[in-house]
């Protein structure tokens, strides 16, 4: 009947203006070499396969509020598709993504009395996003990591609506470190650690003329 179409109507429409504004904000934040990847896009080896269907149905019970974890550390080689993955759930469900070098950069500019903003207001502009992605911990400024992650690891275990991925090659004795004995707590209740084996694609990839 006419209300059930006009219902349906508005539904599509409302799924249309999401799809927009999720691509919209991949675009304005996915590395330029990633602009065109997404979930559908990764092509999983059969030793990742697990962790790559995991993270599909991760995603659908995050968009039925039905997540029970909101903390997920990404663990692998170099070249294992890690970013790749990450991203391609920011482009579905939308969030802010940012490398730990570039945090801890800007965390540290923050101290300077002519920054644009103090060190809390950047750290709050980061925990203030539904889902964030930390690219790369372990590869920023150690003391830097080591000083502001327990901090966001915390705020995100303290509201479910909340996600955080962390991606990395370091162990989980070197993971716990950087993330403090507080958050390696935390993480053991709220978080999962996704493993992804094998060599980096790009292996054999470096030539000499």
């Amino acid at each position: 009947n006419w209300v059930a179409e006009t219902e349906r109507k508005r539904e599509d429409e409302a799924r249309a203006e999401r799809k927009r504004r999720l691509e919209e904000n991949y675009r304005s934040i996915a590395p330029a070499r990633y602009l065109d990847e997404s979930l559908e896009t990764y092509k999983p080896t059969e030793e990742n396969r697990k962790s790559f269907e995991w993270l599909l149905k991760y995603c659908q019970t995050v968009e039925k509020g039905e997540n029970t974890k909101n903390l997920l550390y990404l663990n692998g080689k170099s070249g294992t598709g890690k970013t790749h993955l990450a991203l391609g759930v920011l482009k579905r469900l939308g969030g802010f993504f940012i490398t730990s070098l570039e945090m801890c950069i800007i965390y540290d500019s923050c101290r300077d009395f002519r920054a644009s903003m103090t060190r809390i207001e950047w750290l709050e502009r980061l925990v203030g996003n539904r889902l964030l992605i930390i690219d790369e911990v372990g590869k920023g400024l150690e003391r830097i990591e080591r000083e502001i992650l327990p901090y966001i690891v915390n705020v995100f275990y303290n509201d479910q609506k909340k996600i955080l991925i962390m991606t990395g090659n370091e162990t989980a004795e070197n993971f716990r470190g950087i993330i403090g004995e507080s958050g390696a707590d935390r993480f053991c209740e709220s978080g999962v650690m996704l493993p992804l084996c094998g060599d980096s694609y790009r292996k054999g990839k470096l030539s000499q003329k």
